[in-house]
């Protein structure tokens, strides 16, 4: 799925399924990105939110990222977020306080998507 600057590349194995995001997750964008999770969300297992290839996130993103949260605990599931050390997306969610609620798997190197 590509929408402006978003492309959503899914894949699914029993235990999980996991949503690699690359591009830009901005006000344009995050209704695709939330749509994408709704669509994805694992009966009981977990979601990867796998944003090692996102190069640019603004509030609006982290709002979602956090709406998908909800959405993920209410299906009584469970989420992870993937993100670059040093990257955007891990910059944010530390100053944020967003990896106080939310599982994060920070990786190393460069953007796997």
């Amino acid at each position: 799925m590509t929408f402006g600057q978003l492309k959503i590349d899914r894949d699914t194995t029993p235990e999980s399924t996991t949503l690699r995001v690359s591009g830009e997750v901005d006000l344009a964008t995050v209704d695709t990105l939330v749509e994408a999770v709704e669509g994805a969300v694992p009966t009981g297992g977990t979601l990867v939110l796998d944003l090692t290839g996102v190069e640019f996130m603004d509030s609006a993103g982290v709002a979602a990222v956090n709406r998908c949260r909800r959405m993920i605990t209410a299906a009584e599931a469970k989420m992870v977020v993937r993100c670059r050390a040093g990257g955007p997306v891990a910059q944010l969610v530390s100053w944020t306080g967003l990896d106080t609620i939310i599982d994060v798997e920070i990786v190393d190197g460069p953007a796997t998507v």
